[in-house]
């Protein structure tokens, strides 16, 4: 817990990344499909949440819940005195105005660029599913005792190759859906900017910070 970060560590210096919190349920859901643990489609998912909390499933089933950042981000604030916070929409649109960022945060030299700035890990999205996929995929015992053996790191790139050859279209949220989440969020995600001056300007292109400029003007 944070708790046992402060107490064991002290009053380190704390990034915390964060994405557009509905791209991050959908994208959160879309892996469990992946791994064939999900069987509802997004919105059945979305509405068993609190079923499934009470059910005491693992954390990584509830899509909306992880989606909150704000009192995440305010119990950071309250024990830790520098934290730094990056979304992930942020740094795709400019790595290195945001790498410089994270470095003068950090007190290194902010003119260091790596080589591998533009490289992608852990790519998502939706594959064919075949025998290949399902192995790299899916939770197995081959899957397991490489994770305990290899530097997975280094396997990124070839699994990756791997499955770029079964990539297919990932489907697109059911509109409702997303619309419903807007305006669950809006309030919340208004209070990131305001309050921690988090960069929304990139979450659903813009909506919320449109929503947010609008509520100004019809103060």
């Amino acid at each position: 817990s944070l708790h046992r970060v402060k107490s064991d560590l002290g009053d380190i210096k704390l990034i915390l990344t964060i994405r557009d919190p509905i791209k991050r349920a959908y994208s959160n859901y879309l892996h469990l499909v992946r791994e064939g643990r999900e069987k509802l489609d997004f919105k059945e998912a979305l509405a068993q949440e609190e079923k499934r909390k009470s059910e005491r499933y693992a954390d990584f089933w509830y899509y909306l819940k992880n989606s909150r950042y704000y009192e995440k981000i305010k119990l950071c604030k309250e024990l830790f005195s520098e934290v730094h916070i990056l979304t992930f929409e942020a740094f795709t649109a400019n790595p290195e105005r945001e790498i410089q960022k994270l470095y003068r945060f950090l007190e290194v030299d902010d003119t260091f660029l790596p080589d591998n700035l533009d490289a992608k890990f852990n790519v998502g999205g939706s594959f064919h599913q075949n025998v290949i996929t399902r192995m790299i995929l899916r939770e197995n015992a081959l899957k397991r005792f490489i994770k305990k053996n290899w530097n997975t790191n280094r396997l990124q790139g070839f699994k990756n190759r791997i499955l770029s050859r079964f990539r297919k279209n990932t489907p697109e949220m059911d509109p409702a859906v997303r619309d419903s989440l807007r305006e669950t969020l809006l309030p919340e995600v208004v209070k990131l900017k305001e309050d921690f001056g988090v960069e929304i300007e990139y979450w659903q292109d813009g909506y919320f910070m449109q929503q947010k400029i609008e509520a100004e003007v019809d103060r």
